[in-house]
């Protein structure tokens, strides 16, 4: 049997410039940048091992739950049942162009947010959620307890809407 590793990053180009036309001459504040959290094969800092990609749709006027440890219901990229331990990045996508997606408000949510359960992020249309953590700990998830990601449909739009999911873990 072959051996499986994992090596991944996430970049975001940051660039922008703001620009002041005056009577005599221009002023320009200007910046580009390049931000990168890359990750090594691995379990400790700045490591992980597993990786979940997946394009969910969420119907109207419900929601979408992805079970990220201990259950057989998600699969990765290699058919292995999904089992993260340690949350290390995640990247939300909204691929919605009328209506918001809801993150969180789970019965045993991710734990994202530090108030509790019923804690949500709202991912506006075409909008994102990005996040990392990556200490040797990362985000502890537990199966069956904190382990849920919930996307809920908020908005009009009687279409399902989809979103584009990356989790790395350990």
């Amino acid at each position: 049997m072959g051996t499986i590793s994992f090596s991944g990053q996430i970049k975001i180009d940051v660039a922008g410039s703001h620009i002041n036309t005056l009577d005599l001459g221009v002023t320009t504040d200007a910046v580009a940048d390049a931000i990168t959290q890359a990750f090594a094969n691995g379990a400790g800092e700045n490591q992980a091992n597993k990786f979940f990609h997946d394009q969910v749709s969420v119907p109207a006027s419900s929601s979408k739950t992805v079970y990220l440890n201990g259950t057989s219901q998600e699969t990765d990229g290699l058919g292995q049942a999904l089992a993260i331990t340690k949350l290390k990045a995640l990247v939300i996508k909204s691929n919605a162009t009328l209506d918001k997606l809801t993150l969180g408000n789970s019965t045993k949510p991710v734990p994202l947010f530090s108030s509790g359960a019923a804690d949500t992020f709202d991912i506006h249309p075409l909008g994102m959620f990005l996040a990392t953590w990556p200490t040797a700990a990362g985000l502890a998830l537990v199966a069956n307890s904190s382990d849920e990601l919930k996307l809920a449909h908020e908005g009009v739009s009687s279409s399902a809407v989809t979103a584009d999911i990356y989790v790395f873990g350990a």
